[in-house]
């Protein structure tokens, strides 16, 4: 008797198992495709292709800032940048003072004045009295109003005449002086 109700108990076991599996939809046993949506940062305002510019009291062009992703964030007055690319000019109708192209950015707006911070891949390029030059590095911040940068974590500098590498760099351009901080190696070629 034991064994009957043992063997009934399975084969009920197996036609509830069936009949739950047959009036089941398709769909329970796929995996799910939806995609989820990729989550964006919690910022107050979210921008794709950003191209900006900043003019100077005279109405001259003072920069061109290119981006493609940004994120602002109100309260920090902080605008997080993807891939973005900084052209400065020295003032009236002047050609470019400096390019920056990086991988990431933040540019803090200060009633004291704009700081762009870059880093990742960060290339730098000016024009200076030995000719075009051609800067390296992984972390570069800009002081946008007083035109000058520092770059940390080393950095390769180039120009016609030298190649030199060090630690960490300060650039007035406005006054045209760059100053070499720490760690400097040097390969100088006479004309």
């Amino acid at each position: 008797m034991i064994r009957q109700l043992l063997l009934l108990a399975v084969l009920g076991v197996l036609v509830g198992g069936f009949l739950l599996v047959w009036d089941s939809p398709p769909e329970s046993f796929l995996k799910s495709s939806s995609a989820k949506a990729e989550r964006l940062p919690d910022a107050d305002s979210y921008m794709q292709n950003i191209t900006s510019y900043k003019f100077t009291a005279a109405g001259n062009k003072a920069f061109t800032l290119h981006s493609a992703k940004g994120f602002f964030y109100d309260r920090k007055s902080l605008l997080m940048l993807d891939h973005p690319s900084f052209q400065s000019s020295t003032a009236e109708a002047s050609p470019e003072l400096l390019k920056i192209t990086a991988d990431r950015g933040e540019l803090q707006l200060t009633d004291s004045g704009d700081i762009l911070q870059l880093g990742g891949n960060v290339n730098a390029q000016w024009h200076s009295t030995e000719g075009l030059t051609n800067l390296n590095t992984e972390v570069f911040t800009y002081h946008i109003d007083e035109r000058i940068a520092h770059a940390q974590q080393g950095f390769r500098l180039s120009n016609p005449q030298a190649e030199l590498t060090g630690e960490r760099l300060s650039t007035d351009f406005e006054n045209a002086i760059t100053e070499i901080q720490s760690g400097v190696r040097a390969v100088y070629e006479s004309l």
